[in-house]
């Protein structure tokens, strides 16, 4: 997940916003499943310059964090809620 910047980004999801401190390719959420019907959502930092804040804290690199539903994360200066 990432800033929309034409042809270059490689996102998955594109975000179509001015905030130049997101990176073209700044976050990765996965979906792995742990049960049958059910699932897991693991947030990490794509290795953006400016890194991510998960519930307003800094992810340290390689660091994985299972996502709760109503978590907040900060890409750049936007703030995404996630929702199961």
């Amino acid at each position: 997940m990432g800033r929309k910047n034409g042809i270059t980004s490689e996102a998955k999801i594109e975000i179509e916003t001015n905030d130049k401190l997101m990176s073209r390719e700044h976050i990765k959420i996965e979906a792995v499943q742990y049960n049958k019907g059910e699932y897991n959502y693991l947030l990490s930092d794509n290795g953006s310059k400016n890194q991510t804040r998960h519930n307003s804290h800094y992810l340290n690199q390689g660091e994985i964090i299972v996502l709760r539903d109503k978590d907040e994360i900060e890409i750049g200066n936007t703030k995404i809620q996630f929702n199961k």
